[in-house]
């Protein structure tokens, strides 16, 4: 790894992302929504209550995560789900691959854990079309872009660079946007032969798949193709389904700052029915089948080390929201699918801490924001001191820092200036 190479490189994204005004403003006044919201909902909740409540839950079981992931699958297993434990997004896309087939239409919804793993490259490559259902990932898909919150994909682009995605005057009416991109949107979802969501909670004793939306296409995509995949990470597992709708109170208020979420879809198995005779047949208005992808990628390692706490992370992007790096450099503060304070942490289990380094590890301010809007109290600040410690520890210093080091050994202090002996005179 070469360092000088590395510090160039992040000073220009950094350059780069603190020139495109349109983008910062963007950013900041949907954060600014976002958090206002939060504040006003944490008012109507027991917050510290429920805190609690899921933080014990997953104290519980981060030292036996693996044992949970077994609980889990045969939870799944019991109510007819076919479950596939993928140890690396390799195996995942061997999976899905194998599922999917080629030269098919896949619509799925918002999965952050399918950017994970290279989801839509690795499907377009088999020859598939794939849709993105949700309004952000859609327009982010059609500028040929990455998502740039896990929550908020296209908070970055305002509402006349999209009207001219949907061939539409830039100062036309939002709902209008609305209408072409949902007319656009359903036909493809009736058309599909298999529809891929992600996961917001999974309990594991029961098999249920908790999925959480406002916009109404999670429902679509995971109930009207014939084959329903769900990818869910192994920290969005709970133990049950109590712990899951904690899960998902939380997530829906640091998220979107909303008491409960518009729509809330619990999952368990195929569509069935047993109106004929009692005898009960699988598929009827809902898929025949049900695919769940438990991805590992490294949160079992994770969860039995220094960054364990990682592995509790719910996925609201409370942390991003509220961070003053991501706040003015947007997805520049983050690696190759997760942004923000917590995203560098993933990056640094999922990637390997070079790429830690390469994706604003030193951006962190340490204001300590992220630790204190956490909803299961993730100390991320402490996570990413660990990280640039590990960092320091493995030679990989920064140029400038490096520097200061240097100057510290030598004069005894960062600036490099010589002490000058003084006469007693004149002390």
């Amino acid at each position: 790894m070469d360092l000088d190479d590395t510090f160039i490189e992040l000073i220009d994204r950094a350059d780069t992302a603190l020139e495109n005004e349109n983008e910062i403003n963007a950013r900041q006044y949907g954060l600014d929504l976002i958090n206002k919201e939060k504040y006003k909902a944490l008012q109507k909740i027991p917050d510290a209550e429920l805190k609690e409540q899921l933080r014990q839950a997953k104290e519980a079981w981060i030292d036996r995560l693996d044992e949970l992931v077994q609980i889990a699958k045969e939870g799944l297993e019991a109510v007819g789900c076919k479950v596939f434990f993928a140890k690396t997004p390799q195996d995942a896309l061997k999976y899905i691959g194998e599922v999917v087939g080629e030269g098919k239409l896949v619509v799925k919804s918002k999965t952050n854990a399918g950017s994970e793993i290279g989801l839509v490259k690795y499907l377009e490559s088999r020859e598939n079309e794939v849709i993105e259902t949700d309004l952000g990932d859609r327009i982010v898909q059609m500028r040929g872009e990455r998502g740039t919150h896990p929550i908020a994909p296209a908070i970055h682009c305002c509402r006349a660079d999209i009207a001219e995605l949907f061939g539409l005057p830039p100062a036309v009416p939002i709902d209008e946007i609305i209408a072409k991109a949902r007319g656009e949107i359903r036909d493809f979802v009736f058309k599909a032969d298999v529809g891929i969501s992600g996961c917001n909670a999974l309990a594991a004793k029961e098999g249920a798949i908790f999925l959480v939306e406002n916009e109404g296409n999670i429902r679509y995509v995971s109930n009207a193709p014939p084959v329903h995949i769900s990818i869910c990470p192994l920290n969005k597992i709970v133990p049950d389904v109590e712990a899951a709708f904690t899960q998902i109170r939380l997530l829906s208020v640091y998220a979107a700052g909303q008491v409960t979420p518009v729509y809330l879809s619990m999952i368990s198995g195929p569509s069935k029915t047993g109106d004929i005779e009692f005898d009960v047949r699988e598929g009827m208005h809902g898929p025949r089948e049900v695919h769940v992808i438990l991805v590992d990628n490294n949160r079992i390692e994770a969860s039995k080390g220094p960054l364990k706490e990682s592995v509790f992370c719910v996925g609201c992007g409370s942390c991003i929201n509220e961070c003053p790096a991501y706040d003015n450099l947007g997805i520049a503060f983050g690696g190759p699918t997760y942004v923000g304070p917590i995203g560098i942490v993933h990056t640094s289990i999922q990637n390997g801490l070079e790429t830690t380094l390469e994706s604003g590890l030193n951006f962190c301010t340490m204001c300590k924001r992220c630790g204190d809007v956490c909803p299961v109290d993730i100390p991320i600040p402490e996570l990413l001191t660990y990280l640039r410690d590990l960092a320091i520890e493995k030679g990989l210093l920064l140029p400038p820092f490096a520097e200061m080091e240097k100057r510290i050994k030598e004069v005894g202090n960062p600036f490099g200036i010589q002490e000058q002996a003084v006469s007693p005179e004149k002390r």
